[in-house]
């Protein structure tokens, strides 16, 4: 087979995620200066390579939680009556999470058709002299569970404008798995010799498909409350994010010793497929969404992204609620849980 197994699949499907942007929440002037987050995400992306096929390319985060602390603002005042000092750089925060994801990959290729070779690597040629073709070993089907991981994530953003009606902020976030992850197959079908062949059961045994990866975002979130920015109660804050992602994954198919020999019967070089392959990748993305403040200390939030090419799509949705409160009433037991919804 010419293609390496699954790292092609795998490395493709990865590129995928640099469409899109990390924004899970999205902070506001005179917000309590600690919060507590959590949500579930999906992300469904599918793209085609000449030589390889169709990719798809779905995740589900789970839980999300996520911790963000106030590290300086611009608001003074009570509770009842804050107000803001400094309409610009009036605020930081640093953030931190731990993301429990489930990923699946799959693939259909159609093999193309190649020169014949003889014993000694050569072209076969026909009567008139013209290259025999053949279609090519490599891999048609395919399907990977990539069975439930972990991710984290820390960055912090930075308010650039806290007008009354208006808000920008800059963020950075760095986002990577927690070491390896391991891919379960569970169908490999291959075109070898112009035979289809089920290889799932050589495969799923004798090799193990794994992969890393990480991503550096920065970017802008711009929003427009639609009552003040200091006050919380009923607020809606449509707001879009963009922003530059660089990526970068490795990926492996680590072979096992036994199967070496049944690989090389079949034509391929197993250094061919257990070579380590990375991905490289820069892109922009951006995604919109809504907060909506119920009261001071409780918000959820959305947010969905769509992209479309002639030869990749993406889909996104985002669903977050936090929880914030002062991290000063803390020892006080002053949290006003009335306000809470639980």
């Amino acid at each position: 087979m010419r293609t390496p197994l699954f790292a092609v699949i795998v490395a493709l499907s990865l590129m995928l995620c640099t469409r899109t942007v990390r924004a899970d929440t999205f902070h506001l002037p005179c917000d309590p200066s600690a919060a507590i987050s959590a949500g579930a995400g999906w992300f469904k992306g599918n793209t085609s390579a000449d030589g390889v096929g169709q990719i798809e390319f779905e995740r589900w985060l789970i839980g999300m939680p996520r911790l963000e602390l106030t590290v300086f603002d611009n608001c003074v005042g009570d509770t009842d009556k804050p107000k803001v000092t400094r309409w610009w750089l009036g605020r930081l925060n640093v953030f931190g999470s731990i993301t429990r994801e489930k990923t699946s990959l799959s693939l259909v290729n159609e093999p193309g058709l190649v020169p014949k070779l003889d014993n000694d690597g050569n072209p076969v040629l026909d009567e008139n002299g013209e290259p025999v073709m053949t279609t090519e070993n490599t891999l048609t089907e395919a399907a990977l569970d990539g069975g439930n991981a972990y991710t984290y994530s820390v960055g912090a953003r930075v308010s650039l404008v806290d007008a009354s009606h208006f808000h920008v902020e800059a963020f950075i976030e760095h986002l990577a798995t927690r070491g390896w992850k391991e891919a379960d197959t569970l169908k490999a079908v291959a075109n070898v010799n112009d035979t289809s062949l089920d290889v799932t059961g050589l495969v799923a045994e004798h090799a193990d498909v794994v992969y890393r990866y990480g991503m550096t975002t920065y970017g802008l979130t711009i929003g427009v409350p639609l009552r003040r920015n200091t006050k919380p109660n009923q607020r809606f804050t449509p707001y879009l994010t963009v922003g530059r992602m660089n990526f970068s994954a490795d990926v492996e198919a680590r072979v096992h010793p036994d199967f070496r020999g049944t690989i090389e019967a079949l034509g391929v070089d197993p250094e061919d497929i257990s070579k380590r392959r990375g991905v490289r990748k820069s892109s922009w993305s951006g995604l919109a969404g809504t907060r909506w403040d119920v009261n001071r200390n409780w918000s959820l939030e959305g947010s969905v992204s769509y992209a479309e090419t002639n030869k990749t799509t993406i889909k996104v949705i985002m669903l977050v609620t936090t929880i914030r409160f002062d991290l000063s009433s803390l020892g006080k037991a002053s949290v006003n849980t009335n306000s809470l919804p639980f």
